[in-house]
């Protein structure tokens, strides 16, 4: 089971409809229903079930660990840093519960067993979020991904908590470059489902900060 302490320097670089699911790049204000972990043969992912103000709903997952040990922390590991700090969470620790969530073989709503993270679970929070298309089976699917949490009450990314400056204006800047991004081959294939051969812009996540602050620089 997967534990996580706060690293600051990793929370400054991640910084960047009526009920239903979240299906466009914006701005959402809500809380983490739960959170839990999933591991794959070569890498592991915290999954989080977001709940925006209009009950809007978003699956997101960061992911924790990198293939490639040399390049230092993923940008997930970032992500999830920065996550913990907009909520005021030091640490989180992986134990044994349930999670409600789809059921794709029941086609149902179930209590699924999971490695969830209590600290994290009911924790209001703000995610600029990322519409990413992608092809799968030669279907064009999307998924939602972060590109900056913040703090609910103060509209601050995780850097800007952590500089302690009382700053708040990253995420209006952030916010106003957010565009649909596409993945792979996603991009030609949405050109010839339109039969269009006009090109698709596609965007990547902000630059990310660096920072030499360490834990002494947490402000909670």
């Amino acid at each position: 089971m997967g534990n996580y302490s706060l690293d600051a320097n990793l929370a400054k670089q991640g910084s960047g409809g009526i009920g239903g699911r979240i299906q466009e790049c914006g701005k959402y204000l809500g809380m983490i229903k739960w959170a839990r972990e999933w591991v794959y043969d070569t890498s592991t992912a915290i999954e989080l079930c977001f709940i925006d103000q209009n009950d809007q709903e978003a699956k997101i997952k960061v992911f924790v660990t990198s293939n490639d040990p040399t390049k230092g922390a993923s940008y997930g590991l970032k992500q999830l840093n920065a996550i913990m700090t907009c909520v005021k969470v030091r640490a989180i620790n992986g134990v044994n519960g349930t999670v409600n969530t789809w059921d794709f073989d029941a086609s149902a709503m179930t209590d699924q067993q999971a490695t969830i993270f209590p600290e994290l679970a009911g924790k209001p929070i703000g995610f600029l979020l990322q519409k990413e298309f992608y092809v799968y089976n030669n279907e064009l699917k999307f998924e939602m991904n972060v590109v900056a949490p913040f703090t609910l009450d103060s509209n601050q990314t995780a850097k800007e908590v952590l500089d302690a400056k009382g700053e708040s204006i990253a995420v209006e800047k952030i916010e106003l470059g957010l565009k649909d991004k596409y993945r792979g081959d996603a991009k030609n294939f949405v050109a010839k489902t339109e039969g269009s051969s006009e090109p698709v812009n596609s965007t990547t996540h902000p630059a990310q900060a660096p920072s030499l602050d360490n834990d002494d620089d947490i402000p909670f």
